[in-house]
Parts: structure tokens; sequence; C-alpha cells
């Protein structure tokens, strides 16, 4: 049974990343495994720890399910996105601020002013990254080295955020103008390229592992106050602009949905 529970959560952090605005980070957090995710992630190598089973197995898990929920949204979300993206923006708004006041609660013993700071903090992240909402051209040519470089960087530095609460791989690689092209590469299965992002994706994944590791376990409490922020912030983004009034009834509906999936998951986050 808890081999499909980490299955099932790790298809919903793979389906958070695949959404622009939405991060898969943040839905780890939501779902309790956060802090596990990145201690494994961190210590991987750590051959000799009596952990490192326990380790390989959860990542497996967790790694099967994101690798599906990857696959299945950019075969779907990509056009569902596009036709019904306001809707769909709605729920997981739902999903992340019915979230909040249960990591309030449980993550923080209390709120005092030095909480209040890093979660000014968290905010202030997110609106330096809103500056950068823009996207930007790519003319993709997988034949170009300097192209194929960029490719790689890229892929490090979204797959590092998507690993943050708060912060979106997919919207990052918005920014850098390459989400419709690695969508493209991994439903027609261009295998050089999946590669080269692959690569890109893990390396970023286990450098920033080891740095949230270290400072969940120094500085825990001022970590999560910064998470805080950044998931606030990360919600004010989802926020369709303008928002059309076309779909009202099916915006509150969903956003009501994904409230309500998050009250029913808190119940198998152990």
């Amino acid at each position: 049974m808890r081999v499909l529970k980490n299955i099932f959560k790790g298809f919903f952090i793979g389906v958070a990343n695949a959404i622009p605005g939405v991060s898969g980070g943040t839905i780890a957090f939501l779902l309790g495994i956060y802090e596990q995710f990145i201690d494994a992630l961190s210590n991987i190598t750590d051959t000799k720890s009596n952990k490192f089973k326990e380790r390989f197995i959860f990542l497996f898990q967790i790694g099967v399910g994101i690798l599906l929920g990857l696959f299945i949204s950019f075969k779907i979300f990509s056009y569902f996105f596009e036709e019904n993206g306001e809707v769909l923006r709605f729920f997981f708004m739902g999903l992340i601020i019915f979230s909040i006041p249960s990591i309030f609660k449980t993550k923080l013993k209390k709120i005092d002013k030095k909480d209040i700071w890093f979660m000014l903090l968290g905010l202030g992240i997110m609106w330096v990254i809103g500056l950068q909402s823009e996207n930007l051209n790519s003319q993709p040519d997988l034949n170009n080295l300097s192209y194929v470089f960029k490719l790689f960087i890229i892929s490090l530095i979204s797959a590092g955020a998507m690993i943050l609460p708060g912060l979106s791989g997919s919207f990052l690689l918005l920014v850098f103008g390459e989400y419709e092209n690695i969508s493209n590469y991994v439903t027609n299965f261009n295998f050089f390229a999946i590669f080269i992002v692959g690569f890109g994706v893990i390396s970023g994944i286990l450098i920033l592992s080891k740095v949230m590791d270290k400072l969940f376990k120094r500085y825990r409490e001022e970590t999560i106050s910064t998470v805080l922020g950044i998931i606030i912030g990360s919600t004010i983004k989802l926020v369709p602009s303008p928002i059309t009034g076309e779909n009202i009834i099916f915006d509150v509906l969903f956003f009501m949905v994904g409230g309500f999936i998050v009250l029913k998951l808190s119940k198998i986050k152990n």
C-alpha cells in the first residue's frame, strides 16, 4: 500500500512540474514528503549508510510516479492548459491555498517577527522571478553545440527550481523560451534531446537538494518560513490575468475540488 501511495504522490509532483506556474516542490511539501525527498536525494550517493536501501526504494517509487505524471501531462495538459488554462489555474490555487493553514499549524511551532521577515523574503524571491515572466524566443537547433549547451544549462536551472516549493520549473522553461520545445522533444521521443535535458535535470536536482538539505538541518524554521512566503507568492502568480469570467462557475468549482483533494490527501500523508 505504501508503494502505491508513494507512486501516487510522485505522480502528482510530476503533473505539477509539467504545468507552468505550478511547483512540484510545493506539492511535495503539501503531501508531507518534501524533507524526506530532499534527504534521500542529497544522500543517495552515501552507499555505506544503513538508510541507503530505504532511500533508494523511496526515490525509485517517487521517481516512477514523477515520470508517469510528466509524460501523461505533456501529452494532455499542454492542450488542456491552452484551451482551459483559467480553470486549471483555479484548481491548483485551491490545492495550495487550502494547504497553507495546515502547514502553519504543523511545520512552525509559533510565528514571530523573524518568521514574518523570512516569509517576506520568500515573497520577494517570487516578485523577482515574476519580473522575468516574459517569454524569450528560442531557435531550437540540436545540431548547434551552443544550443545544446544552452538546453543543458536551462534544464539544470529549471530542475533545481522544480524541487523548491513555490518555484515552477516549467515556468522557468517558459521564461527561457524552451517549454514548448522540450514538451515536443518528450512527446516525439527525441532521445538525444531527452538525454541532454535529463542530464541537466539530474544535475540540477542533485546540486540543489544538497543545499536544501543543509538549510533544513541548520536553519529549519527560517527555511520553512521562506518557503511559505514563496508558496504564497506563487499562488498570487497563478491568478489568471485577466480573469475572463466566462467560466466563473467552473473556476469556483475546480477551486473547491482542489481544496477537497488537499483535505483528503492530508489524511494519507503518513
